[in-house]
């Protein structure tokens, strides 16, 4: 039997964007590795924040803070799907 991890892989983008963007924190003396980790932990806390309980503002905003920056992502880095022509 397979694991999720052994049979589900990224979706693949055009990231040629994203890697200016990495090189251009490279310049300015950021680390990408520490600016990665930093962001996963982030996301993490918003989706804990957007998918509980707490208070209905803050998971408003944390909701719409998430959304925002995933659809930030998504234009920096698009995905390479197509949809086939019939």
């Amino acid at each position: 039997m397979h694991t999720f991890r052994e049979t589900k892989q990224p979706i693949e983008r055009d990231d040629a964007e994203a890697r200016q963007l990495l090189q251009l924190s490279r310049l300015e003396g950021r680390d990408p590795l520490q600016d990665a980790v930093a962001g996963r932990l982030a996301l993490d806390r918003l989706d804990a924040v957007a998918d509980g309980e707490g208070d209905p503002d803050e998971v408003r905003w944390a909701d719409a803070l998430r959304r925002e920056l995933r659809e930030r992502f998504n234009d920096i880095a698009p995905t390479k799907f197509e949809v086939p022509r019939t």
